[in-house]
């Protein structure tokens, strides 16, 4: 199991969601401990503008990088300004 490392603005985003939406927060905190198993899931996509990988769950979007030892939780985000905010 590789190690997870989150950034601040994704570490930021998930704590909000812990205070409006937990639900959402802990599907999306699920999501995350697969990835830290398995990278490479079903659902998960290599990002064709960005490096790293997307993974979908309900109407949020995790983009993240991995190697063999930590998997880099770089942003967590609604689909409609996940996007956006990668072109920065």
């Amino acid at each position: 199991m590789r190690k997870r490392n989150f950034t601040r603005q994704s570490k930021k985003v998930l704590n909000r969601l812990l205070k409006t939406n937990p639900r959402v927060a802990k599907k999306l905190i699920k999501a995350i401990d697969l990835l830290c198993l398995d990278p490479t899931h079903g659902n998960t996509e290599k990002l064709s503008n960005h490096p790293g990988y997307r993974v979908r769950e309900g109407k949020y979007r995790i983009v993240y990088d991995f190697n063999e030892h930590i998997v880099k939780i770089n942003l967590i985000d609604h689909r409609k300004d996940i996007y956006r905010k990668l072109r920065r």
